[in-house]
């Protein structure tokens, strides 16, 4: 192997440990507290909502 293939290895490596992992544990919590999806199901509504009808508006 290349430095440059071992480097390579490592930043995904780092990514899959400090981004990845962490977003799917958060999502999966929210996706089966209904305390916590409900006040993020009616956030994503309402951004989605606002982001429609800046795009709508030009």
């Amino acid at each position: 192997m290349t430095w440059k293939t071992i480097e390579a290895a490592r930043e995904i490596r780092q990514w899959t440990t400090q981004i990845v992992i962490p977003t799917v544990a958060v999502g999966v919590a929210i996706a089966v507290t209904p305390e916590l999806r409900e006040p993020v199901v009616d956030t994503y509504r309402t951004v989605k909502e606002k982001i429609k009808s800046k795009i709508c508006r030009k």
